[in-house]
């Protein structure tokens, strides 16, 4: 099964997460399961490329 996880609020220094499956954000927002991976797909491809562009390694996110 798959798992994604999504802010629990607005804020960003809100570090709170909860672990929900495609099929669990599907129904939150009402969509589809696909729907919801291929926009996943699309916003972790525009991530990576955004990070090449500044030189950043998404090893440093972590740090």
């Amino acid at each position: 099964m798959s798992k994604i996880r999504i802010a629990n609020g607005h804020t960003r220094t809100d570090a709170r997460q909860m672990h929900l499956t495609l099929q669990e954000v599907a129904d939150m927002l009402d969509l589809t399961k696909e729907r919801v991976r291929q926009i996943e797909a699309k916003a972790l491809l525009n991530l990576r490329k955004k990070l090449q562009a500044t030189g950043i390694k998404p090893i440093d996110l972590l740090n």
